[in-house]
């Protein structure tokens, strides 16, 4: 392509012979996006050149960074953020002569995802009009083609010193998912190593922290950064839903109707009223404007965090799989004598060190618990046979599926159970390590099994003191952290020692109580409908 060299290298635009009339219209000459050319200069390189329309919070981000320094970009999740920056980081290297961009995270898979794919999507729009570059996928490199040094690079070191000793007359540094806890202040500190000049800029873009002992935290107390705050409510699909902005909407940014099954599977409370827009005001009342009269600061941490776009507050409720109120609930509530259906059987073996062994039947309306200290598990087996005939004579449990602690010791015990042919229960071996059912929500099954345990407490009675005390326990020392898996934001549960420190003891009724509660969830949604009897091996007919 011709290239103008009082533009610096600049591609323009080859001439041509047909009318312009007849032509598709074309981008701008390049030195029409250069430093000085207005404020909103990348955005309009962005829509001119690679058919990006933004929306008007996205556009926001942009020109934040042209009358910026340090822009830190601090948001929900689903207002579209990382892709604002991605064409940010296209936009900022061809309209800056001699530029460099170098952007990082705590892996390649993050890069690729949020900031890569659509940056090479862009591209390649922009390479049709003209647009001089290729596009090298290992590692992640954008060469404009114009200059060896002219180039977008993505880094992932596992020593953040490796982010230093770039220089060229124009930087952009990107550190994505800075929220997260492989982001060091080492990392930020790096990053900003190559920010030399006013020509240079930085961005740094995540969540907003859980509480102070985050990089994060320092950016928004720091005079030199400037802030972008954004909340779930900014996104465009949620304006075009409350009849705020025009359609059509723009896939992967969040919707109302999401907003709106998380307030009420996060919170526990209905939406908050009838009229969509009177709702939504009430809700940034209540959780985004922190300095309203009516804002509460007893909702649940991931709600502030990944809806309203704010750091939780200090009273904020933590993200917990068993609630104080839950357990309280369920420990008061009147058990009847006689249960109407068993759902799942939960057996924790025991181990040397003072462990019981633990059975705890998961019923319609309350929970039976046996437990005894042995270590000899033939002694083991014949008292748990034992446990499901006497339960035998109140329910069908003798159909009732299983989940055993199959770890260690009690693997052999597990695999008896499984080869027994006097047993019709469907047995599942348990390995709270394993892979969740649900692993784009949890961490591993024994994180999925303590929310299954607080799922039930709301349908069970529970009298026996041993559970009772450690799902009190449970409720004041296990909370969930926040891990990203695979392009998934999962939930990861404290660890057991916590809880263990606290007891005294191994929280074996627990651990049995949650594992036959998540063997109950887990056998009901092999099936769909009411539940109406126990279920056989590999047959899920019991579901109307």
């Amino acid at each position: 392509m011709p290239t103008d060299p009082t533009t610096d290298g600049y591609p323009i635009q080859p001439g041509g012979s047909v009318l312009e009339a007849d032509r598709e219209p074309k981008p701008r000459p390049p030195e029409a996006y250069h430093p000085g050319t207005g404020s909103d200069r990348y955005v309009r390189f962005l829509r001119d050149w690679c058919d990006v329309v933004l929306t008007p919070g996205q556009e926001r981000i942009l020109v934040a960074v042209e009358q910026n320094k340090y822009v830190h970009v601090e948001g929900a999740n689903g207002f579209g953020k990382s892709y604002a920056v991605a064409g940010l980081a296209l936009a900022f290297l061809y309209c800056n002569p001699h530029s460099t961009v170098n952007a990082t995270s705590g892996g390649y898979a993050t890069l690729d995802d949020t900031l890569w794919k659509p940056i090479k999507t862009m591209f390649k729009a922009g390479e049709e009009k003209g647009l001089p570059g290729r596009t090298l996928d290992n590692p992640p490199i954008l060469r404009t083609e114009l200059h060896d040094e002219w180039y977008f690079r993505a880094i992932a070191p596992r020593d953040p010193r490796d982010l230093e000793g770039r220089h060229n007359d124009h930087m952009l540094s990107i550190v994505e998912e800075a929220d997260k806890p492989y982001i060091t202040e080492e990392h930020v500190d790096s990053a900003d190593s190559t920010i030399t000049d006013s020509r240079d800029r930085m961005v740094v873009l995540g969540n907003p922290p859980e509480d102070e002992a985050n990089v994060v935290w320092d950016l928004d107390q720091s005079d030199l950064w400037h802030t972008e705050r954004f909340s779930s409510f900014d996104s465009h699909n949620v304006h075009v839903d409350l009849g705020l902005a025009d359609g059509p909407k723009i896939p992967g940014l969040i919707e109302l109707s999401k907003i709106k099954e998380t307030w009420c599977e996060w919170t526990g409370d209905d939406w908050p009223a009838d009229d969509d827009r009177e709702a939504v005001a009430q809700l940034i009342r209540w959780s985004v404007d922190s300095e309203h009269e009516e804002f509460r600061e007893d909702l649940p941490t991931r709600w502030y965090r990944r809806r309203a776009g704010v750091m939780p507050p200090a009273g904020a409720a933590a993200h917990r799989p068993i609630t104080a109120e839950a357990a309280r609930s369920a420990c008061s509530r009147r058990m009847r004598e006689t249960a109407r259906q068993s759902f799942g059987i939960g057996i924790d073996v025991a181990r040397k060190g003072g462990d019981s062994m633990a059975v705890v039947v998961i019923h319609d309306d309350k929970t039976t618990v046996e437990m005894w200290a042995d270590q000899d598990h033939e002694v083991n087996y014949r008292n748990i046979i034992d446990v499901i005939d006497g339960l035998g004579r109140d329910s069908d449990t003798r159909r009732t599926p299983i989940a055993i602690d199959s770890s260690g010791e009690g693997s052999g015990l597990a695999d008896r159970l499984a080869n027994d042919p006097y047993l019709d229960n469907p047995v599942h071996r348990f390995d709270g390590s394993g892979q969740a059912d649900d692993d784009t929500a949890y961490y591993n099954k024994r994180a999925e099994a303590l929310a299954r345990g607080g799922d039930w407490l709301s349908d069970v009675a529970v009298d026996d003191t041993r559970l009772s005390k450690e799902l009190h326990a449970c409720a004041r020392e296990i909370q969930y952290e926040e891990r990203s898996i695979k392009n998934n934001t999962v939930f990861k549960a404290s660890p057991k020692d916590d809880l263990k420190d606290r007891l005294g003891q191994s929280p074996d009724a627990l651990d049995a109580y949650c594992m036959g509660a998540w063997i109950a969830e887990r056998q009901r949604n092999l099936g769909s409908g009411t539940w109406t009897g126990s279920v056989s091996t590999g047959r899920t007919d019991a579901w109307n």
